[in-house]
This record gives C-alpha cells, structure tokens and sequence, in this order.
C-alpha cells in the first residue's frame, strides 16, 4: 500500500502551546500543548480532511494523488523524523 506524506509546519505559540498547518491542504490546521499533541492533533485534522475528499482525484502541490482512500486505510500521513 502507497504512503503519502505531507509536510507540515509547526510553530511555537507566544503563549504557550504549538500550531501546525499542512501547507498543501488549505484550511487544514491544529494546534496542541506541546509537540506531541500538536501532531497527533494535525494526523487526526489529515485523515479528516483526506476523508472528505476520498472519491475525488486530487492534485497536492503538483503531484496527482488518486484516489485518496490508501491514505485513509493506512493512516500514516506524517514522518515524525522530519520532526
């Protein structure tokens, strides 16, 4: 089965706390306490937005995805060695 990754970025909240985004997927935000949360939160936003768009053939960054459902059953859509 074929993984996708997406690149996200994740900054550090004046206040406390991060924020993450997934540039690829407009709208597609989170945010946590600490790093751990903040990217298991921005997993759960992917396979959320991924899910609303699973019959569509979709086009990320230039890169033509198909059918969206092989993200959705393997549900692994981070590499958290970027991080």
């Amino acid at each position: 089965m074929e993984r996708h990754i997406f690149r996200v970025v994740l900054e550090e909240e004046r206040d406390g706390g991060y924020s993450i985004y997934v540039p690829a997927l407009p709208g597609c935000a989170s945010q946590g306490e600490t790093r751990e949360e903040a990217l298991a939160n921005i997993r759960e936003a992917i396979e959320l937005y991924l899910w609303s768009l699973k019959d569509d053939v979709i086009v990320f960054q230039g890169e033509i995805y198909g059918s969206l459902s092989h993200c959705l059953l393997n549900r692994q859509f981070l590499n958290p060695a970027n991080f």
